[in-house]
């Protein structure tokens, strides 16, 4: 399995669909196997030729090899009025709603933009003036092969396949050119838009302890509530490493998690007390990144560090090095990626 990043990077415009400015609203859709990512949002304000950054992420996203990938993204100019929350909401409700629609359809043979303007079209909310309406909009992969996209499934080995033959990064962009506007408007949009994707270096093969709670690498060490940890019943819980700046502005990520080679957990920062005698011993660990407090990532939230012996540990507090039970005071709520074992 792999640990990716997508990311909606920047649309060009040569011409606007309107006589001058666009008004545009970005979104960007994600779904791994049959897991839809809540679509992210990105108002553009008004926007005329040249470049501009959309900067749309998601990370870090688990993917096996055998797992298919879509992506989809819309880029819709509208002129509906958002200056009040409600909406505002109705706009990011509609837009959800049109992203699910776009990764969802069957495509016939041929180009995937026509069809996802109609769909765009179909929600007349969004069309408000003669000028609006959708300037870009993809659902990946199409129903053919282009631009090294296999066609209708794509997997995570295909990624794989598409970063390494890229170098680190594989970005693809792609012309959409626009459709008839009314008179008065400004000629055929013309919108070029880039979305990337690479991998993040990453270490499967940590596991929960039923008996302390805590998460603990490969076979099991010194267990808190005595003998060594009892990992029945764990999920293999994929760690990313040495990627201290890996997560996106949307997702929160904290480094500075290390594993120790006395008791097999993962501790954050300075070394706490260790269930195999003295403090936690760091040496050899790589620098873990974790996520925490971002509802786009998907995975298993509620694992807390304990300000007492420094580890990860998972919902109540279980055994704790220090004595007594783990105290998850002043903790965030982190994510971990999993997937289920047996």
């Amino acid at each position: 399995m792999g640990v990716y990043t997508f990311q909606l990077e920047k649309f060009h415009i040569d011409n606007t669909r309107a006589l001058h400015n666009d008004t545009d609203t970005v979104t960007f859709g994600l779904k791994i196997g049959n897991q839809q990512f809540s679509p992210l949002f990105k108002g553009m304000g008004d926007v005329n030729n040249g470049d501009h950054s959309v900067g749309l992420e998601f990370s870090p996203v688990i993917i096996n090899p055998s797992t298919e990938v879509v992506l989809s993204y819309i880029i819709v100019n509208s002129g509906f009025p958002g200056s009040h929350e409600g909406d505002l909401h109705t706009v990011l409700d509609t837009l959800s709603d049109a992203s699910e629609k776009v990764a969802n359809a069957v495509y016939p043979l041929g180009p995937v933009w026509p069809i996802v303007n109609k769909i765009v079209h179909a929600l007349n909310i969004l069309i408000v003036a003669d000028c609006d309406g959708p300037v870009a909009g993809d659902r990946i992969p199409g129903p053919t092969s282009t631009d090294q996209i296999p066609a209708n499934t794509l997997t995570g080995a295909h990624l794989d396949t598409l970063i390494s033959g890229a170098g680190g990064t594989f970005r693809l962009t792609r012309f959409y050119p626009g459709t008839d506007s009314a008179t008065g408007c400004g000629s055929n949009s013309k919108y070029n838009v880039t979305w990337s994707v690479n991998s993040l270096p990453a270490q499967d093969n940590w596991k929960w302890c039923n008996k302390c709670q805590v998460l603990a690498y490969g076979d099991p060490g010194p267990c808190a509530a005595g003998g060594i940890h009892d990992h029945t019943g764990s999920g293999n819980y994929t760690l990313v490493h040495d990627s201290p700046i890996a997560f996106s502005s949307g997702t929160l990520g904290q480094n500075n998690w290390k594993w120790c080679n006395k008791c097999q957990a993962l501790a954050f920062g300075d070394s706490g007390p260790c269930p195999a005698g003295g403090t936690h011993d760091h040496t050899n660990s790589w620098n873990y990144t974790l996520a925490h407090d971002s509802p786009n990532v998907l995975g298993q939230d509620n694992w807390r560090w304990c300000n007492k012996c420094q580890v990860l540990a998972y919902g109540d507090p279980g055994p704790c090095a220090a004595g007594g039970i783990h105290d998850h005071t002043g903790s965030g709520n982190y994510i971990l990626s999993h997937t289920e074992i047996g």
